[in-house]
């Protein structure tokens, strides 16, 4: 099979993939923490509550672990043999993206566009 099209035709089944993972994540539901330090913690300008909100941030946590494994298998051919690894034949940065990156970046980036629906200021 040429580049082209194993490229066209693994991204379709990603782009599908990820669609479900959307459906399945958007029924999990937003949890009131009640708590005062949680809403001085994800403050953010315009976005302001003390709901955490499990499906958008598994979603938002399986979808950048999904696209590390999408770059292997669709982008790189699998040439690497295995979807979590990374340049130098090593998963360590799967796992480090997996623990630490993806929570990080979720809960402390101003990006709210992911976020719950319920807002205090409303």
């Amino acid at each position: 099979m040429s580049y082209t099209w194993y490229c066209i035709l693994g991204t379709l089944l990603f782009y599908l993939g990820a669609g479900l993972i959307a459906y399945l994540c958007f029924l999990i539901p937003e949890v009131n923490t009640g708590s005062s330090f949680f809403v001085k913690l994800y403050y953010r300008y315009s976005y302001f509550t003390e709901y955490l909100n499990f499906g958008s941030f598994t979603y938002y946590w399986v979808i950048n672990l999904y696209g590390f494994i999408f770059v292997n298998i669709v982008n790189l051919q699998n040439e690497r043999h295995n979807p979590t690894y990374d340049q130098h034949l090593n998963s360590k940065s799967f796992y480090k993206t997996m623990f630490i990156v993806s929570p990080v970046l979720y809960f402390f980036t101003p990006v709210v566009t992911m976020r719950g629906t319920n807002d205090l200021s409303q």
